[in-house]
């Protein structure tokens, strides 16, 4: 019955797939599930894409190793919008930190330092709900300079500690590289976008 279920599923969705797209599966169809594979096939017998497996064997539809690559370019619009819109939420989320630490500093009475960093915070935020919804590569230069100034800034508090301990320090690298990769996967991602 759970064949029946994803064979079914398979065929919908690869029928709705334009020509273009299903020819990109034919071209990966050693990466795809088996059964997906099988159905973009008969799917493109039976638009014409191909007369039959046979097609297959040409150059064109050799199935191409996948090369490695640090921003992995989307299969097709559909994929993209989804990667965008992930990529952008977690860069709205990042920007809850300096807002939740300027809240903070308030109660710890350090006005001026948690007045700065709810302000960072709150043109983060506004800045990563907008590019989440407009998707423009303009609306990624700030937040990426924000994060710049960031990371100054946790710098400059780990070099007025008396002690740090290797622990926040890893998770400040580890917070900051996912902050700054997800920034330059969105640049990239709306880069090809927008050319």
């Amino acid at each position: 019955m759970a064949d029946e279920d994803l064979k079914e599923r398979f065929s919908e969705k690869i029928a709705g797939c334009t020509d273009d797209e299903v020819i990109e599966i034919l071209k990966k169809r050693s990466y795809y599930n088996p059964v997906a594979a099988e159905i973009a096939i008969r799917e493109a017998i039976k638009r014409g894409l191909i007369n039959s497996e046979d097609d297959l064997l040409a150059e064109e539809y050799r199935v191409k190793p996948l090369r490695f690559s640090l921003f992995p370019a989307a299969t097709n619009q559909e994929v993209k919008v989804k990667l965008i819109k992930s990529l952008s939420r977690g860069i709205l989320l990042a920007g809850l930190l300096p807002t939740a630490l300027g809240v903070y500093k308030f109660t710890a009475k350090h006005f001026i330092e948690a007045s700065f960093l709810f302000l960072v915070g709150a043109i983060w935020v506004v800045t990563s709900f907008l590019l989440l919804k407009y998707k423009r590569k303009s609306l990624v230069y700030l937040p990426m300079s924000m994060a710049v100034f960031a990371t100054g800034y946790i710098a400059w508090l780990f070099l007025m500690a008396k002690y740090v301990r290797r622990m926040d320090l890893f998770i400040a690298i580890v917070f900051f590289g996912l902050v700054f990769y997800c920034l330059f996967y969105l640049n990239s991602i709306l880069s090809k976008n927008q050319s």
